[in-house]
C-alpha cells in the first residue's frame, strides 16, 4: 500500500518553505531582500488519467530576470517606436530650422518662338532664347523663424525624455509579468502535488473497499476530489503558458519565453529616502518638468513674432542672346524688409494658446508629483503589510499540514470517514496557494516601491 498520507504533508510543507524570502525580525524597515526563491522544477509529470495533455506546454527558451528586462528595453516595439519618434521630431526640427538658413537656388530656361519678333528691322525677341540665374537668399533678420527653430529643438529634447519614460514603463511591465510567471509556475507545483495526492487517496479508498474496510461513499468522494484537482491543475498549466506568451511579446520574441529563476532585488529604500529620491529620479516627473520648461520658453519668445524680417537676395544672370533690357551677363542684389503690422489677431491667438499650454503642463506636473509621493507611501505600506502577510500565510500552511496529518491518523484508525481527510487536504492545498500568492504580492510590492522611488530600471 502506498505511503501517501505521510509523504504528502511533508511535500506540502517543503513547498511552502522552499521559496521563503528572508524577513526582517519585525517592522519597520529595513525591508527584506527578495532572495533565495528557487525556480519551480516541474519535471516530467505523469500521464493524465484521461489520456489528455498533462504538463506545461514545452517552451524552447528560458531567460533570467535582468536579461529579460535588458532585452525588453532593446527589442520591445514601444521602445523602438519611441526611438524613431525622436528621429521624426529631429527631422521636423531640421525642416523648421531651414527657414532661418541661407538658401541657394539655380534656375534655367530655354524659349523657342515660331519666329523672331521684329520691329523696324530690329529683333526684339529672337526665336531661340537661353536664360539662367543663381539666386542666393540670406535671412539677415528672421526672429520668428529663429524662435520656431528653438521650439522644435526643445521638442527633440522632450521626445528624448519621453523615450526614457517609455523605457521605464516597458521595464516595469516586463518585471511584473516575469514575477507573475514565477508565481504561476509555483502554483503548478502545488496543483501537481494536489492531483497526485488525490490519485493516491482514490487508490487508498478503493483498496479499503476491496478489503471490506471502506465504503462506496468514500471511494466516490475521493474520485470527485481527483477530478476537481485535475481541473485546477489544467487551469494552472494554462495560466503558465499564457504568462510565457505575454513575456515573449514583451521581449520582442516570436514565441513564448519561460522565466528561469525568481528575481533578486537590491535592498529596498526607507520611506524618507524614497520620498526624497522619487521627484528627482522618476522619468515621468523629469518629462513633465521638461514640458513646463519648454512651454515657458515658448511663451517667453512670443515677442519675436512681432519683429520685422530682413532678407538679402542676390543673383547673377545670363541671357542669350542679350536684348535691350537684359545684357548677356549681369547681377542684382535686393534687400527685402517685411513687417506685419496687423495679422487679424493670429499672433494674439498663438500667445493665448501658449499661455494655456504652460498652465496645463504646470497642473500636470503638480498632479504627477503628488501621485508619485502617494505611490511611494502606498508601495512602502504594501511591502510592510505583505511581509507580515507572508509570515502568516506560511504559518497557516504549516498548521494546515498538521491538520491534514491528524485527519489522516483519525481516518486510519476508523474514527472518521475520508470527508474530514479530504477537507483537510483541500485546506492544505489552499493554504499553500495562499502562501504563493503572498510571496508574489511581496515581490510585486517591492518592485512597485523601487519603481515609485525611481530606482528601477
Amino acid at each position: 500500500m502506498r505511503s501517501w498520507p505521510l509523504a504528502v504533508p511533508a511535500l506540502l510543507l517543503a513547498l511552502s518553505a522552499s521559496a521563503q524570502v528572508p524577513l526582517p525580525p519585525a517592522p519597520p524597515l529595513p525591508l527584506p531582500r527578495l532572495t533565495n526563491a528557487p525556480e519551480p522544477r516541474l519535471g516530467p509529470p505523469p500521464a493524465a488519467l484521461d489520456g489528455g495533455v498533462d504538463g506545461v506546454t514545452p517552451v524552447v527558451r528560458s531567460i533570467g530576470f535582468e536579461e529579460a528586462v535588458t532585452q525588453a528595453l532593446a527589442r520591445n516595439p514601444s521602445t523602438l517606436t519611441a526611438a524613431q519618434e525622436v528621429a521624426r521630431v529631429q527631422g521636423l526640427m531640421e525642416e523648421v530650422r531651414a527657414a532661418s538658413i541661407p538658401t541657394l537656388v539655380a534656375n534655367g530656361s530655354y524659349t523657342r518662338l515660331d519666329s523672331d519678333r521684329v520691329e523696324n528691322h530690329i529683333i526684339l525677341n529672337p526665336k531661340s532664347q537661353w536664360a539662367a540665374n543663381v539666386q542666393l537668399a540670406i535671412p539677415l533678420l528672421a526672429p520668428a523663424a529663429w524662435a520656431n527653430a528653438i521650439r522644435t529643438n526643445d521638442q527633440v529634447e522632450v521626445s528624448r525624455y519621453n523615450v526614457a519614460d517609455i523605457r521605464r514603463v516597458v521595464a516595469t511591465n516586463t518585471a511584473q509579468t516575469y514575477i507573475a510567471l514565477i508565481a504561476r509556475k509555483r502554483q503548478v507545483e502545488v496543483n501537481l502535488l494536489a492531483r497526485d495526492t488525490a490519485v493516491a487517496q482514490l487508490d487508498y479508498a478503493k483498496r479499503r473497499l476491496e478489503g471490506g474496510l471502506g465504503n462506496k461513499v468514500d471511494a466516490a468522494r475521493a474520485a470527485q476530489t481527483l477530478e476537481t484537482a485535475e481541473v485546477a491543475l489544467q487551469a494552472s498549466y494554462e495560466f503558465v503558458y499564457s504568462a510565457q506568451e505575454a513575456l515573449g511579446v514583451l521581449l520582442g520574441e516570436t514565441g513564448p519565453v519561460d522565466a528561469s529563476a525568481a528575481p533578486t532585488f537590491p535592498q529596498l529604500p526607507g520611506l524618507d529616502v524614497a520620498l526624497a529620491e522619487a521627484p528627482k529620479q522618476r522619468t515621468d516627473i523629469q518629462l513633465y518638468q521638461e514640458d513646463v520648461k519648454v512651454a515657458d520658453r515658448s511663451l517667453n519668445m512670443t515677442w519675436m513674432d512681432y519683429l520685422p524680417t530682413l532678407n538679402l537676395v542676390g543673383q547673377p544672370t545670363f541671357q542669350s542672346p542679350p536684348n535691350t533690357p537684359l545684357p548677356e551677363w549681369g547681377w542684382e542684389i535686393q534687400a527685402l524688409l517685411s513687417w506685419t503690422i496687423f495679422d487679424g489677431g493670429a499672433r494674439y491667438g498663438r500667445t493665448h494658446e501658449r499661455e494655456a499650454v504652460l498652465q496645463e503642463n504646470r497642473i500636470t506636473l503638480a498632479g504627477a508629483s503628488r501621485q508619485v509621493l502617494s505611490d511611494v507611501r502606498t508601495s512602502f505600506d504594501q511591502v510592510k503589510r505583505n511581509t507580515r502577510a507572508l509570515e502568516n500565510a506560511r504559518a497557516a500552511a504549516a498548521y494546515a499540514v498538521d491538520t491534514y496529518r491528524l485527519a489522516d491518523i483519525a481516518y486510519k484508525a476508523g474514527a472518521s470517514t475520508n470527508l474530514d481527510l479530504i477537507q483537510a487536504f483541500l485546506t492544505a492545498r489552499d493554504a499553500a496557494t495562499q502562501a504563493i500568492i503572498a510571496e508574489d504580492a511581496l515581490r510585486q510590492s517591492a518592485l512597485e516601491l523601487l519603481v515609485a522611488a525611481g530606482r528601477f530600471p
